[in-house]
Formats: C-alpha cells, structure tokens, sequence
C-alpha cells in the first residue's frame, strides 16, 4: 500500500478496518453488511460486535475447508470474512461454523436480520450479492417479510436464508414515482398532388422535345404554342424580354432561366400556368422582378431563386400554392422583401432553404404550415424576425444558423421536426419559443447565440438524438419542463447566467450527461431521472450545492471536477462500471448513495475539502482505489462494507 498523500486524516475504525481489509485479500467473497457488527475481510473471527469467543477457535484450515469453529466461536452480531469462521454467521464455503452450517451455495451472505439476493435492496442488513445467510442455515427458502423497491427489489428477511442467487423476503413489485412517458404521435396529413397533368396538352398546339429560347428567331418558332411536353430553356445575351410567349401555359418537364445577361423581365410568361419539373431562375444580372408569372400556381419540382443581382421583388409568385419539391432563395442582394410572393403557398413536399439573402422579414410565408424535407435558414445578415405563425411540420432537419439579425424566433404552432433541430449562432437572437413542440427525432442544438436570455420548448416531451445547450453567455432562462426522454447524450454546458434547470419529468438519457462551466448553477434536482446511458460528469460549478437524482438507477459513471458542493444523492443506484472520480473540488461534500455496492475505480484527489463522508454500502472497487493529494482533508467516514478492491490503493 502507497502512502497517502495528505494532510492528517482522521478515519473511523470501521472505515480503517474495511479499507486495509479490502485491500489486504486476494480473492475475497463478495459479503453483506453484519448486523451490528464491522466487516472482517479475511481475519478468523467477524466484526466487533461480539469478538471472538472465549474458548472458541478457528480450525487449522483458515478456509473453513476441514477446520470447525468451536461453539462459541467468532463475533456475535459481526460477519466473518470469506474465510473466517462465525458464531451466529457462518463459515467458508465448505466449512462448519459454530451454531449453524454454511450450505454448499450460502456463500458470502450477511448475518444479523437478514437480507436479500442478489438483486434484492436490503432491509435492515446490507445485499448479499450470492444469497444471504439468516442465523446461519443454508437452505433455498426465502426470507420472511420483504417491503417494495423500485424495481422489485427485495425487503429484509427475518430469520430466513436464500441460497445462491436467491432473493431475501417478498420481492416487490415495482414502485417508485418514475414512469416512462407516453410518445406521442402527429399526423402531417397528406401533401398536395403536385404530378404534372399531361392531359392538358391535349387538343393544344404543343411542341415535343426541349426547347431553348436564346434569340428572337427562338421566340417566333414558338408563336401561339401552348404545351411543351419536355424541358423549356431561357440562355440569353441579347433578350431583354420574353414577349412572343403569351401562349404558353404549360411545360411538363425543367423550367430554367439562367445566366442571362440582359433579361429585365419575363413577360411573355403570363400565362404559365403549370410546370411539371423544376423551375431555376438563376445567375440573371438585370433581371429586376417575376411579376409576369403571376398565373404559376403549381411546380412539381423544386424552385430556386439564386444569384440574381438586381432581383428586387418575387410578387409575381403570389398565386403558387403548390410546390412539389424544394424552395430555394440564396443570393438576389437586392431582394429586401418578398414583395408578396409565396403568400398562397400552404406547404413543400421539399425543404425551404433561405440563405445569404438581404431579406429583412418572411411575412409573405405566413401561410406555409409544412415542408417535406426540412427548413433553412441561414446566413441573413438582415432579417430581423424569424417568424412562421402557421408552421406546423419539418418532414426533416429544420436549421436556423449564422443569421446575424434575427432578434427573435416565433415558430409557436411548429409540434414535429423529422430529424436535427439546429438553432445556433444567431448573433441577435434575445429569445426563441417554440411553444407547441413536442418531438424532435434528431438531435437538438441551441448554441454560441450571443445575446440569447430565453429559451422555451414547453411542451417538447421527446428528443431521440443529442440535446445540447451550450455557450450562450447571457442564457438565464431555459424551460422545457415536459421534457422525458433523450436518445443520446445531454449536455448543459458554457451557460453562465442560467440558475435554474427545471427538468421535473426527464426519465432518460441515452448517453452521457455534462454540466460544464455552469457558474450559478446552485441546485440540480432530477425526481424522476432512471438511466443515463454514459457518464455524469459535472465541472466548474463554483456554487453547486446539492445533486438529487433518487430515481437514477444506471450510469456507467460519476465524474465531479473542479466544483464546489455538499449533498450528492442517489437512493436507487446500485453499481458503476467505470469511475467514480471527485476532484479539484471544495465544500464538504456528502455522498448518499446507499445502495451503491461496487465501481470500477474510486478516486478522490486534488481536492480542498476537509472531510467527505458516505459510501456506506460501497463493497467492492473493480480497480484502483486512490484518495491522495487533498492537502485540507482531515477526516473520512463510511467505506465500512468494502471487501475489496481490485487494484491499488493509493
């Protein structure tokens, strides 16, 4: 054994007595705790409680294997170890004890009331993790009166034995406060047909094939043609206009008009009515309005409005009430309004995508209640409200990013998002409510929005990717008390002003959960929280008082760094696989983790505390137990069920 690097501590018998014998045995049996008496780890003899007999001694086998003990042998209340001897306990797996005999598989159970299996939470006598032994006989029977636990763990039984594996008393049926919660379901509804209608070109002069419009000559072919049953394509230096098109009506394929060099307008379009592919009105530097297309009412493709470097109204558009695909508006820097187009438009069986754009408002989408494949909008420098008031559905990810006006986002009707909710770097952004949010089957990302102070998700219940909430410097205010269940990690993390986290109905997470740089952050409570799939880990969290997760039943581990605090509770959880580290801290930190019988590495290092207590149920340390470099410790208490420990103790 090191020595401690430490300043004096002072240490509880028991606790003393429990640590050199966990870490004094090679091969100890896992025990439950004694009645009254302390843990003996290998010594002949049990606890305390009663000491060893006075004429009673253990056999020349130390094992118990062909030695006996005499019949007033080892301690009255205590345990002995796996290979002592006991009075009213019991012996080693083959050996006999004094009063009463160890049967073949009543191995390492706890003496005094009685306790439960291996599963079973005990009642007035610490878990056996192999069955648990009464007064000292073997047997399969289970023990007498046992209370509920949360998850069907067992009560405290009287006199009674179990064998291996056994339960200890009545196991219970299930209790606790926690319920899962109840997913709930939206219905988008049908999107509108958006197919191309070929019998309309019949009876009608049509033209088959594709056709591009580049000089004049190009628009007299086309006099008085009213169908092209293929692509129709704009590419032109020398057109200033499309007059000579009022004809036509319909195109059942692509619609593009692109790098014209001296097109103002598309009149000559007006009548153009239906387009049954997409529509690209790109890269056109004197194009100045779309007003000719104010007959347009259905595309069963994508639209886009890209590039356009004179483009200063779309109020042509405002009669399109169907679009089958994507709508894209990036670039058009002259384009400060959408001069009332889109106002028909109800839904995209694509995605809306608004980027790098000089718009300033998108009232002219008040009506848009759904997309197919998402929303975007990201990088505009001048809009100052993101406000969608009759939007209901994102059919995938639905992103607002890097726009550096927003001073506010108003998606209240907005209830299912069909993958990633991404709402991050918005420079101006002060609030964001989302007030009719209930699923996001994605992750969530509220991020490095600057002058962000509000958050709102009331209603958000689920979130079946990552949840993380970080780097909002003047955040003081996050609500989302519906929230149940995350599919993957949840992280709380460079939130400076936020003192309160209210997350009264959170049951799950499916990863890790990180509170890091969270400098008001006083009190943590999760009264329903029942699994972590990953880590805790809390850090810099100068003023954290308490921890209450009581429900919490799995965690693969516990990390506290770097943080000031002094109750940490988990009544229902009974084991970490990885590591329970606790370190650069301060306070006078309590640990009530009662049922906690076995981590897979203990540290308490680097800390300015002058004692931490708990652990009082702690039996077995997979690895390295270390507790050194606390200059200001002065006392350790609990420990007093540990039988082993894997590794070093440092």
């Amino acid at each position: 054994m090191n020595q401690f690097k430490n300043s004096c501590v002072r240490v509880s018998c028991a606790t003393l007595l429990a640590l050199i014998a966990a870490c004094s045995s090679s091969s100890p049996a896992p025990l439950g705790g004694g009645g009254s008496g302390s843990a003996g780890m290998s010594t002949a003899g049990g606890g305390n409680g009663g000491g060893a007999g006075a004429t009673g001694t253990a056999g020349t086998s130390a094992a118990g294997t062909s030695g006996s003990a005499g019949t007033s042998g080892a301690g009255g209340d205590g345990f002995s170890g796996a290979s002592g001897t006991g009075g009213d306990g019991f012996s080693g797996a083959s050996g006999t004890a004094g009063d009463g005999s160890a049967g073949a598989s009543a191995v390492g159970g706890a003496s005094g009331n009685g306790s439960s299996g291996a599963s079973g939470a005990a009642g007035d006598a610490s878990a056996g993790t192999s069955g648990a032994a009464g007064d000292g006989s073997s047997g399969a029977g289970s023990g007498a009166g046992g209370t509920a636990g949360m998850s069907g763990s067992a009560g405290a039984g009287g006199s009674g034995v179990s064998g291996a594996g056994g339960a200890g008393g009545a196991g219970g049926s299930g209790g606790g406060s926690t319920v899962p919660p109840t997913r709930p379901t939206y219905d988008p509804g049908p999107f509108s047909n958006t197919a191309f209608d070929a019998t309309l070109c019949n009876g009608v002069l049509s033209r088959t094939g594709n056709i591009k419009i580049s000089i004049d000559a190009d628009v007299s072919d086309m006099a008085g043609v009213v169908c092209i049953l293929g692509n129709f394509t704009v590419n032109t230096s020398t057109l200033s206009s499309l007059a000579g098109l009022e004809s036509l009506k319909y195109v059942s394929g692509d619609v593009t008009i692109a790098s014209t060099a001296t097109l103002q307008s598309l009149s000559g379009l007006s009548a153009l009515a239906q387009i049954g592919g997409k529509l690209d009105i790109e890269n056109n530097t004197d194009l100045r309005n779309l007003s000719a297309l104010a007959s347009l009412s259905k595309v069963s493709g994508a639209l886009t409005i890209a590039n356009n470097a004179g483009l200063v109204s779309t109020f042509g558009l405002r009669t399109l009430a169907a679009l089958g695909g994507d709508l894209n508006l990036t670039g058009n820097p002259q384009l400060a309004d959408l001069g009332g187009g889109f106002a028909a438009l109800t839904q995209l069986g694509g995605a809306l995508s608004i980027s790098n754009t000089a718009l300033t408002a998108l009232s002219e989408l008040a009506l848009l209640g759904k997309t197919g494949t998402g929303l975007a909008i990201t990088g505009n420098g001048a809009l100052s409200v993101v406000n969608l008031p009759a939007f209901v559905y994102s059919g995938g990810p639905l992103t607002v990013t890097n726009n550096q006006g927003p001073t506010s986002l108003n998606l209240d009707q907005l209830a299912w998002v069909q993958g990633n909710l991404t709402l991050d770097t918005n420079a101006a952004a002060t609030s964001m409510s989302l007030a009719s949010l209930l699923v996001v089957t994605g992750k969530v990302s509220v991020s490095s929005d600057a002058k962000l102070a509000s958050f709102s998700a009331p209603k958000l219940a689920f979130v079946d990717g990552a949840l993380a909430i970080g780097s909002d410097p003047l955040l003081a205010t996050l609500s989302m008390p519906q929230l149940g269940e995350v599919g993957a990690a949840a992280s709380f993390s460079g939130l400076p002003k936020l003192s309160g986290l209210p997350l009264d109905n959170l049951y799950s997470i499916g990863a890790g959960l990180t509170f890091d740089t969270d400098a008001l952050l006083a009190s943590l409570t999760f009264p329903n929280l029942f699994s972590i799939g990953g880590e805790l880990l809390v850090n810099s969290l100068p003023v954290l008082g308490t921890l209450q997760m009581n429900e919490l039943t799995n965690a693969s581990g516990i990390k506290f760094t770097s943080s000031t605090f002094s109750a940490i509770s988990m009544h229902q959880l009974t084991s970490l696989g990885q590591e329970l580290y606790v370190g650069s801290c301060g306070g006078a930190p309590s640990f009530d983790l009662p049922l906690l019988t076995q981590v897979g590495t203990f540290t308490v290092e680097l800390n300015t505390f002058t004692s931490f207590s708990g652990f009082t149920g702690l039996q077995q340390v997979g690895a390295d137990l270390v507790i050194k470099e606390n200059l200001n410790l002065k006392q350790i208490t609990g420990f007093q069920s540990l039988t082993k420990v894997g590794g070093g103790f440092y």
